[in-house]
């Protein structure tokens, strides 16, 4: 082989490395709303957190299950403890029907364990579609006779008190951080309904009533895309991921656009996700 043709071959093959690269990279740093496919769908999708008291872990377990093979399938979860970030997880494959993801976290002390998951899907045909899932977990760790017990809902006096301590003062730190925002950005709080990103699920019976359920997972899907653009996104361009709260959001009492707030680095940031009834 002439030297000439040693040098086009080297030249196709970073070509293709640089090719594979960039397709990696873009994947791994999206996550694009299409419209939801209608023969595809998440049929299992799961959120858990147990602490194993053996080896005083909380194991975090993260999954989800499409009816089919699709072009690409990503999960990507978010772990907050007393409304302040703990972890991160952010999974992806191509022509996947399972995406698993586990981590254990050390820990030694009560606190409130909240994480949130969104499950997500392309499928690439004639037309790009996509199909998504949201899932939550949340868990107890409280200190008693010397040793942590954890639960989901407190069953005795004791457990109830030490939940209510535990709750009021996450509440009253998280108040006060969007209180800084508030005023940062001029906001009017009773122009809207105040939730964090944790407890997102829990808003679902309860605003954009008017708006078609094919429009609500326009907008959940959306809203996504935005977050893991913003804020997912800036997460992993840290090392060591900074002390933040969880981010704070803003749906509007008109339906007409959602806000999401959050500080990190003592930067503040605001996205706005316009809402459309059509």
């Amino acid at each position: 082989m002439t030297r000439y043709y040693k040098f086009i071959m080297i030249i196709i093959s970073l070509f293709v490395i640089f090719t594979l690269y960039q397709m990696y990279n873009k994947t791994a740093t999206t996550m694009k709303y299409f419209p939801i496919d209608t023969h595809h769908s998440i049929v299992e999708s799961n959120t858990e957190l147990e602490y194993d008291t053996k080896q005083k872990n909380i194991n975090w377990y993260v999954s989800s299950t499409s009816n089919q093979p699709v072009y690409l399938r990503q999960d990507v979860s978010l772990l907050y403890e007393n409304g302040v970030f703990k972890g991160l997880l952010n999974k992806w494959r191509t022509d996947e029907v399972t995406i698993e993801q586990q981590e254990s976290v050390p820990y030694n002390q009560d606190a409130l364990l909240q994480s949130v998951s969104f499950h997500h899907g392309e499928i690439h045909n004639e037309n790009i579609t996509s199909i998504q899932a949201m899932t939550d977990a949340m868990l107890y760790i409280i200190e008693k006779d010397n040793h942590l017990d954890a639960f989901q809902h407190p069953q005795s006096p004791f457990e109830k008190e030490s939940v209510k301590k535990l709750t009021d003062q996450t509440e009253e730190n998280l108040q006060q951080q969007l209180n800084r925002l508030l005023t940062y950005y001029e906001i009017d709080a009773s122009d809207y309904i105040v939730t964090s990103l944790v407890d997102i699920t829990k808003q679902k019976e309860n605003v954009l009533s008017s708006i078609t359920e094919e429009n609500n997972a326009k907008i959940l899907g959306q809203f996504w895309e935005g977050l893991y653009r913003e804020y997912i996104t800036l997460l992993m361009s840290y090392e060591d991921i900074p002390r933040h709260y969880v981010p704070f959001v803003l749906i509007a009492k008109d339906e007409s656009h959602v806000l999401v707030l959050y500080e990190i680095e003592q930067e503040k940031y605001k996205l706005i996700q316009q809402i459309s009834a059509n």
